[in-house]
């Protein structure tokens, strides 16, 4: 086909108008100068390892889903979106390494990576989507840099190991959507000096939380936003006026 080859001895059928690898397989090598790889385009396969080219500019919905022998992702940094699901339920994958220039990370692109431990974030990153982390239960600690203003619903829900979130000093993130942190074991003082919104249940079910501290920005708490924090003794509100 004219515009379909295997280039390279890739092992893989590539669009070479659009630079898309269309379909791979477990011994494939993605060349340099792709910039796309398509939907579902490595789903269920048993590689240990991939390296994804500096060219890749987008990642597509579900490329790398259920790819259960993947133990380590690094993400290029002219990628600026990784996905929908597209590493969901890789269940050995165990660091993830996102370069900067990365600005959103789709919903559920982690999704029930049970063991995925060991998360770098750039400073580039601005949004975490929906279950992007969701089920990550070894995930212990995460740094949130001062360009991220949202993270989307049930991000990190049942990251029941996930003790620590680091803010940065300056950081931007102004709403935490619903159930984003609910049922992990967030532990400490837990500071939040940007943030305009908590929404329902935001952090319930984090035992072990005993101080919550909120700025000025804040303009709303939802329902049952800490709800079930049972060690929660102290949440010191400045702003003047809060829903």
């Amino acid at each position: 086909n004219i515009r379909y080859s295997s280039e390279g001895g890739s092992n893989a059928i590539i669009d070479k108008k659009d630079r898309v690898l269309v379909v791979g397989c477990k011994n494939t090598i993605i060349p340099e100068g792709i910039l796309t790889i398509g939907t579902g385009a490595f789903r269920g396969m048993t590689m240990a390892q991939i390296t994804l080219p500096e060219s890749l500019a987008q990642l597509n919905a579900s490329a790398f889903e259920n790819c259960a022998e993947l133990t380590e992702i690094t993400i290029p940094a002219k990628l600026t979106t990784i996905g929908k699901s597209a590493f969901s339920q890789c269940i050995n994958v165990e660091k993830l390494t996102v370069s900067n220039g990365v600005a959103n990370i789709g919903s559920h692109a982690f999704f029930d990576c049970v063991r995925l431990y060991d998360v770098s974030l750039p400073a580039s990153l601005s949004r975490i989507g929906e279950s992007a982390f969701n089920g990550c239960s070894s995930l212990e600690s995460i740094t949130l840099g001062n360009n991220v203003k949202e993270i989307g619903a049930s991000a990190f829900y049942g990251c029941t190991s996930l003790k620590k979130v680091t803010f940065s000093a300056e950081n931007n993130l102004k709403v935490i959507s619903k159930s984003a942190f609910e049922q992990c074991d967030l532990q400490g003082t837990l500071e939040l000096p940007s943030v305009c919104v908590i929404s329902d249940y935001a952090f319930a079910g984090n035992k072990d939380l005993e101080k919550v501290v909120t700025g000025d920005p804040l303009l709303s708490i939802g329902q049952y936003a800490f709800a079930r924090c049972e060690k929660l003794a102290d949440v010191t509100v400045t702003a003047k006026q809060v829903k």
